[in-house]
């Protein structure tokens, strides 16, 4: 079940170290947001409450 899984945080984690990532046996929430300069980005977000 993608609720208490964290195989995407472990590959986010092993292909974006520079943001350390925290793991923890709670709920899972992931936001993520791509600034792409000149003013623009596009959210992305994850949520399983």
């Amino acid at each position: 079940m993608l609720f208490h899984s964290t195989e995407l945080l472990q590959l986010l984690s092993s292909h974006l170290p520079q943001y350390e990532l925290q793991f923890s046996s709670s709920d899972r929430t992931l936001k993520l947001q791509r600034n792409a300069g000149h003013g623009s980005y596009v959210p992305c977000c994850y949520d399983n409450y």
